[in-house]
């Protein structure tokens, strides 16, 4: 039976619009957090917003 920590976070536990955003809504587990040793695999990423142009903002006036 798996793990229920290493879950996703319902909803009603976090709202999405609020805590730090994890890949697939999975808990985020720190360096220094006591089950730290039981992480098999960390995925990290860049945001990236492809609907923007080659140059998003003020200077296209």
């Amino acid at each position: 039976m798996p793990d229920p920590f290493f879950q996703p976070v319902s909803g009603f536990d976090l709202p999405r619009f609020a805590g730090i955003p994890t890949f697939m809504r999975l808990p985020h587990v720190p360096p220094g957090h006591p089950r730290f040793a039981e992480v098999e695999i960390a995925l990290v990423g860049v945001p990236w917003d492809a609907g923007t142009t080659n140059r998003p903002g003020p200077r296209h006036g």
